[in-house]
């Protein structure tokens, strides 16, 4: 993370508007005491210095202080003896600017809200320079969040990571002054997003791109009314992603009400699925679209409903149809009364057409296949009855597709580049016999796929009890950041 702007870069005259305000608010401290100010660990014997956040309203600009001149006089002195005159011996050099999130979590990030100082009356002075930025109503909402647990339940959180409420209502403030739009979303009901995007830190970017300043919530979020209304009821603002594909998707292809109220019908979420479904729409034979979205809504619609196959499924299940038939010269049958038939027998051509170009794959995705298959080795894992290992070759994947009879063979290039995590699950009675083939989302904290052979479902509870426990081990292990893979997993299914 980079350092802010310090004050030292600010003209002179901005440098002395600042600190007269900071000054104005410190002389009203300097009989607290060093405690209120400093946070002692004894586990390793040092003091930390909190941050101090203020406001300037002649700059509509926030700050922070870092009172690391004080810290060098408690090794010597009392713990609780008052700040006094030292607290008031600062350097502009450790004033720094803020100019977004990332800034005010500088260095401290991991506990931002425990190293914080935020005194009332800088809250107070951004009330009064901006009267109509919410913070108040987002301030009521969150207050709902906290104790309503009706609220939390139907989110399906287990707990919210709340900051301390003059922290929740500091970042609010930061992000208002540079996207002053979230205060028309919390207006219109949309302060899931505002919340997100407080402290969703790693999609900062998405949520700027996906939320454009405007008159009205139309233009901010760039959907007809009936399109963020819809997606507002359904839940999508709890997810940015979910949210921006479904955007992106109303725009591109000039939703209507009809057809988003049909995707939203046949319980379509999954950003994934939803790449997968403009593929299948992108999808040619001789030059000629397989589907529109209307013919492929129908035929979802009546998978669904004769031959039992949930739209979820169909519709990977249809997308990796497609690509095979394509693959082998064969033209898709796109209206039939079975997909899984055609997808299955589809598929053992395939594997023909697989067994072919095995030495072709080998001599360009040889080498990136094993490098990629030892990077993720860090992520096998095993317990008394089963263990996940990863594919060590790209026979491996060839004689995984054969024995549990899915296309998972098909996968070598996406494996090797990286776009997909496969791995195999085995029991440890039976560690060479086929069992189940999972595939894992590309920050490793859920899975994309898992599937007995030819394409069943887990059913026994011993198996998916192991899925959990290793998917905890896989997040712990990226969250560690040894491993970044920023490209979309595939979601097609084996």
């Amino acid at each position: 993370m980079e350092k802010p702007k310090s004050l030292s870069e600010y003209t002179l005259i901005e440098q002395e508007i600042v600190k007269n305000k900071l000054n104005e608010l410190l002389v009203n401290y300097k009989d607290k005491t060093y405690d209120y100010y400093c946070t002692y660990y004894s586990w390793r014997h040092k003091w930390e210095a909190k941050n101090i956040y203020f406001y300037v309203p002649e700059l509509n600009s926030f700050f922070f202080m870092t009172p690391d001149h004080i810290v060098k006089d408690l090794e010597y002195r009392f713990p609780r003896e008052t700040v006094n005159d030292n607290l008031m011996n600062y350097s502009i050099n450790n004033i720094y600017s803020i100019d977004d999130i990332a800034d005010c979590r500088h260095h401290y990030y991991e506990s931002f809200e425990n190293k914080s100082i935020v005194f009332p009356e800088v809250l107070e002075l951004f009330r009064e320079k901006n009267p109509y930025c919410s913070i108040d109503e987002y301030k009521d909402k969150i207050k709902f969040r906290q104790n309503n647990e009706a609220f939390r339940n139907f989110y399906g959180y287990c707990g919210f990571n709340f900051y301390p409420n003059d922290i929740e209502e500091l970042v609010y403030a930061i992000v208002y002054l540079k996207h002053p739009q979230i205060e028309k979303l919390v207006k219109s009901g949309l302060d899931d997003i505002v919340y997100k995007w407080i402290h969703d830190t790693n999609n900062l970017q998405l949520y700027s791109r996906s939320f454009k300043n405007g008159n009205n919530i139309n233009e901010i979020t760039k959907l007809p009314k009936f399109a963020w209304q819809l997606l507002k009821d359904e839940g999508m603002s709890r997810d940015i992603t979910k949210w921006n594909e479904f955007r992106v998707w109303v725009q591109k292809d000039n939703l209507s009400k009809e057809q988003l109220e049909t995707i939203i019908n046949l319980k379509i979420r999954d950003t994934q699925v939803i790449k997968s479904i403009r593929s299948i729409l992108n999808s040619e034979y001789n030059g000629k679209k397989l589907y529109t979205l209307d013919t492929l809504l129908n035929y979802l619609s009546r998978v669904d409903m004769y031959q039992a196959i949930r739209s979820n499924d169909a519709i990977t299940i249809l997308r990796d149809y497609i690509r095979m038939a394509l693959d082998c010269g064969i033209e898709p049958v796109t209206n039939s009364n079975s997909l899984k038939r055609e997808h299955d027998v589809t598929m053992r051509n395939y594997q023909i057409l697989l067994q072919a170009k095995k030495e072709e794959y080998k001599a360009s995705l040889g080498k990136p296949f094993k490098e990629r298959s030892k990077e993720l080795e860090k992520y096998e894992f095993r317990d008394e009855y089963l263990q996940a290992i990863v594919p060590k070759d790209m026979e491996d994947l060839l004689q995984e597709g054969r024995n549990n009879n899915n296309c998972v063979g098909g996968y070598i290039e996406r494996f090797a580049k990286g776009t997909s995590n496969i791995f195999f699950i085995r029991k440890n009675d039976n560690p060479e016999r086929s069992y189940i083939t999972i595939e894992l989302n590309n920050d490793f904290s859920d899975y994309r796929q898992a599937y007995y052979s030819s394409n069943r479902d887990i059913t026994d509870p011993k198996d998916m009890n192991f899925i959990k426990k290793w998917i905890e081990k896989t997040k712990e292990i990226y969250n560690q950041k040894s491993l970044s893979l920023d490209k979309d997993i595939t979601d097609d299914m084996f």
